[in-house]
């Protein structure tokens, strides 16, 4: 059995995966706490991967690690086998999100030419070409960040939250102008990327995954794949890959 722990910018992830099958998956410290006292006895036979952004040595994470047979850090990423051919000229500085999502890409549409849309807290858009190979991508703001940039760099524009699609296209008033300027516009940036790449590639494949994934659902098609577990799926398979 697999566990994979992913402590981003914003929360912790993980995911229970046997033989490559995901089998559970949740977020929070006090969620990962009730899973592994629920399942004691299963890990001193189980793998764990442990990534992210976060502070991934915590005290708490670090009584984790003792409780499973092996253990993989994915800060020495250097020295992981990561099954995916790369073309980015800095793979030191690519972010493991996005190695874990291509990882999976490949694996689950192998052969074919791969989009990958990642609504996190900050939205990616990668490119993996037919020949499995990683060719890069871009990044921009999130929805969060969007709206917190714009209280923070004006005077008067308050400070909004939000993760449902508008029910308008014209805001007719403040706070509707801004859930309207930030909703819509990652799901026209999204949708312009989309279009470029199935003009382009007319049989490729467009995953749409992360956090704010349900944002995008005016964008999918039948050549569009919602997997939220995306990136799990790719940090079971570099776990399996090292184990």
């Amino acid at each position: 059995m697999n566990v994979l722990i992913d402590v981003g910018n914003t929360r912790m992830k993980f995911a229970v995966f046997n033989n490559g099958e995901l089998i559970y998956n949740n977020s929070g410290y006090s969620e990962l706490l009730k899973w592994l006292t629920a399942n004691e006895p299963l890990l001193a036979d189980s793998h764990l991967l442990i990534s992210g952004s976060g502070n991934i040595y915590s005290k708490g994470l670090n009584q984790v690690r003792q409780k499973f047979a092996a253990y993989v850090d994915y800060t020495r990423a250097n020295k992981l086998k990561i099954p995916l051919c790369m073309e980015y000229e800095t793979p030191k500085t690519l972010g493991v999100d996005r190695v874990a999502d291509a990882v999976a890409a490949v694996k689950l549409f192998p052969g074919r030419d791969i989009l990958i849309v990642d609504a996190g807290t900050a939205i990616t858009v990668d490119y993996v070409n037919c020949d499995g190979c990683f060719m890069g991508g871009n990044i921009s703001p999130g929805v969060e960040m969007r709206y917190k940039a714009l209280h923070d760099y004006t005077a008067k524009l308050p400070l909004l939250t939000g993760n449902e699609m508008v029910a308008s296209t014209i805001g007719r008033n403040t706070e509707a102008a801004i859930h309207n300027g930030v909703v819509l516009g990652v799901v026209h940036e999204v949708q312009g990327y989309i279009d470029q790449f199935l003009q382009e590639r007319p049989h490729g494949v467009v995953i749409l995954t992360g956090g704010d994934v349900e944002l995008l659902n005016s964008c999918k098609s039948h050549r569009i794949v919602l997997l939220p577990a995306l990136q799990m799926i790719g940090l079971d398979a570099i776990l399996t890959n090292n184990i």
